[in-house]
């Protein structure tokens, strides 16, 4: 048995990590058992070279990736990019895409598609914002729904009938809204002469 193993019931709840400690645990080794000496801090945090080739190759990996890994770091340090932080299971993610082994509990950690998808939405349309586009927000929300669902009737009419359910904005806002989340332009009924 592997005795420098994660304590995975820790670092499940853990979503933010120093990019050496997301090294470890790609690995399956516990960030807190990695080899070391009293000097290495004092040398820039060179201390993972203790760990080897493969340690080193995998640090340098996830450097050269790091802004398509995340590109929203909350904690970037002047130790190096070793020390800046990274989001686990965005890293989790883009290991699995690039088929990189990683321990089955670090694929775990890994946001599904739709996971992706709402976090991006709620970053796009925060309500807590000044600036939340209500219609805009409406509109895409329309526009998602209806999309995926097969229904009588041009689109235009049925992103209308679907802000009517639910919605309560006045008619010129969900006639706007209509507008641009309808996606066939061409519709309409033909011209007669």
């Amino acid at each position: 048995m592997n005795s420098r193993k994660p304590k995975w019931s820790k670092w499940n709840l853990i979503d933010d990590a120093e990019v050496w400690k997301v090294v470890a645990l790609s690995l399956d080794i516990d960030p807190d058992k990695l080899d070391h000496d009293s000097t290495d801090w004092m040398a820039g945090g060179s201390y993972v070279n203790h760990e080897g080739e493969e340690f080193g190759d995998r640090l340098d990996v996830i450097r050269a990736n790091y802004n398509k890994i995340d590109d929203t770091p909350n904690v970037i340090s002047f130790n190096g990019i070793a020390y800046f932080h990274i989001n686990i299971p965005k890293f989790a993610k883009w290991a699995v895409s690039v088929n990189l082994e990683i321990p089955d509990e670090l694929k775990q950690r890994a946001p599904s598609l739709d996971e992706i998808s709402r976090e991006k939405e709620n970053q796009l349309f925060n309500k807590d914002n000044s600036t939340y586009p209500l219609e805009l927000d409406l509109a895409v929300q329309a526009w998602q729904t209806v999309s995926r669902t097969q229904g009588k009737g041009k689109p235009k009419a049925r992103i209308k009938a679907w802000l009517d359910e639910n919605t309560d904005l006045s008619s010129e806002a969900k006639k706007r809204i209509s507008i641009v989340a309808n996606w066939d332009k061409a519709g309409g009924a033909t011209r007669t002469y």
